[in-house]
């Protein structure tokens, strides 16, 4: 499936770089890191997704929260 997604440009430039250092596409390091953080949640009651009020958005709950700092260092060891 073909989906467009606005990415802050610091994570953006972080994606960029694992996707190569991993010798991956971008599709392949965003689906990859998906299946990751959602295999780190073992109840189905803590993952789920949700409308937001506010804005109507899908929101994802579950897994841990990873800051862009996070990525840099994990980016950095791999």
């Amino acid at each position: 499936m073909r989906t467009t997604v606005d990415i802050p440009d610091d994570i953006h430039e972080l994606l960029r770089y694992l996707a190569a250092s991993r010798g991956q596409s971008m599709s392949a390091t965003v689906t990859a890191l998906v299946e990751e953080v959602v295999a780190t949640v073992d109840d189905d009651d803590r993952r789920r997704v949700q409308r937001d009020r506010a804005s109507g958005l899908l929101v994802a709950t579950g897994g841990p929260t990873r800051s862009a700092a996070d990525v840099a260092r994990l980016a950095a060891d791999g």
